[in-house]
C-alpha cells in the first residue's frame, strides 16, 4: 500500500519517510488524540506513498508499551477509491440539487406569468359576462360557480407558483422569505409558527436557498407528522456560524418511547426528506442536527460563513 519494501522502512519514522502532507499533521492528527484518549477509531488521514501520491487511510490506532517504551500501534485500510465515489456523488447530488431548484424557478414563473394571468382573464370574461348576461336564474348561478372556481384556482396556482421558488427570496433576502413563508403557512394550515431572525447581510444565494429549503421540509413535518399546534423559527449569526432552529411541541420523531435524542441518520427511514435537507447542508460544509423526543423535535441547521461572504453574495446573485 505505501510503496515501500520493509528495509527501507524499519528504523525510520513517519516524518523521515514523509507520511505525512505537513510533519505537524503527524502530532496534530494522530499524536496528540491519541494521548488524550488512548484509542482512536475510524479517523481519516492523508497518506503519501513512496511515489509521492496520497491515499486516504480509515484507521484505529492505540497506545502500546513494549520494553518501557510507549509505542503507537496503527491499523489502516486503504479507502481512496471509496472517498473519490464520494466525492464524485456529492458532485452529482449538487448538480442535481441545482438543476431540480432551476426547474422549480423555471415552473413557478410559468405559473405566475402564464398559466396564472390565463385563469385571471377567464375570471374576468366570466364577469362580464354574467353582467351581460340575460339569461335564467340558473345560467346566472352557473356563471357565478365558474367565476368562483377560477378565482379559487388562480389564488391556488400563485401560491403554488411562490412555493415552488418565492420571488421575495431572491429579491429581499432569506429573513424577509422566513417571514413571509410562516405566515402563509400560519394561514393555510393553522399551526401557530413564531420567527426570531435577526437583521444580517445578505448571504451567498445557494446559502439562503438551502435553509429556506430545511424550513419548508420542516414545517411540512410539523404538519403531517408532528399534531403540533405551534412552531418556531430562530435564525441567526454566531460567530462565523448561521444557525437556524426549527421547534414544535408535537410528539416527536422517535420511532420507539425510548428513542430519545437521536442523530439525522436515524430518522432516514422515516422519509421525512431529512436525507434531502442533509445533502443541501453538506454541499455548504454545514450540518443537519436533530433532537427528538415525546416533547418535541428540534431541527438545527449549521452552515460556516467563509471570509467575504457578502462578496459571494453578490457574486452569485450577478451570475444568476
Amino acid at each position: 500500500m505505501s510503496g515501500y519494501r520493509r528495509d527501507e522502512v524499519i528504523g525510520h519514522t513517519s516524518n523521515e519517510l514523509q507520511n505525512f502532507e505537513e510533519p505537524a499533521h503527524r502530532d496534530t492528527i494522530l499524536v496528540e488524540p491519541l494521548l488524550r484518549s488512548g484509542v482512536l477509531r475510524n479517523f481519516e488521514l492523508n497518506f503519501r506513498t513512496k511515489s509521492g501520491v496520497f491515499r486516504t487511510l480509515l484507521s484505529s490506532a492505540e497506545l502500546l508499551e513494549l520494553a518501557g517504551e510507549r509505542c503507537i500501534l496503527v491499523a489502516s485500510s486503504d479507502i481512496t477509491e471509496r472517498k473519490s465515489l464520494e466525492q464524485e456523488l456529492m458532485h452529482l447530488t449538487a448538480q442535481l440539487f441545482r438543476l431540480q431548484d432551476e426547474e422549480r424557478r423555471r415552473i413557478a414563473r410559468e405559473l405566475h406569468d402564464g398559466t396564472a394571468q390565463n385563469l385571471f382573464g377567464i375570471s374576468v370574461n366570466l364577469a362580464k359576462l354574467n353582467q351581460l348576461s340575460g339569461g335564467t336564474t340558473e345560467t346566472k348561478e352557473l356563471i357565478e360557480e365558474c367565476e368562483s372556481l377560477g378565482n379559487k384556482t388562480l389564488q391556488e396556482i400563485r401560491t403554488l407558483s411562490y412555493l415552488l421558488h418565492p420571488p421575495l427570496l431572491d429579491e429581499a433576502g432569506l429573513v424577509s422569505a422566513l417571514q413571509w413563508y410562516a405566515q402563509g403557512f400560519s394561514k393555510r394550515c393553522g399551526i401557530y409558527v413564531d420567527v426570531f431572525a435577526e437583521p444580517m447581510d445578505r448571504l451567498p444565494a445557494d446559502f439562503e436557498l438551502a435553509l429556506f429549503r430545511v424550513v419548508q421540509e420542516s414545517l411540512t413535518n410539523v404538519l403531517h407528522h408532528s399534531g403540533s399546534e405551534t412552531a418556531s423559527i430562530r435564525l441567526e449569526r454566531r460567530s462565523d456560524e448561521i444557525f437556524l432552529e426549527i421547534r414544535d411541541k408535537g410528539r416527536g420523531l422517535a420511532t420507539s418511547k425510548d428513542a430519545g435524542s437521536r442523530n439525522a441518520e436515524e430518522f432516514i427511514e422515516m422519509g421525512v426528506g431529512i436525507p434531502g435537507m442533509q445533502q443541501r447542508l453538506r454541499q455548504l460544509g454545514g450540518r443537519l442536527e436533530i433532537d427528538s423526543n415525546s416533547e418535541g423535535t428540534t431541527i438545527t441547521a449549521v452552515v460556516p460563513m467563509a471570509n467575504g461572504a457578502a462578496q459571494a453574495a453578490s457574486a452569485s446573485r450577478a451570475s444568476s
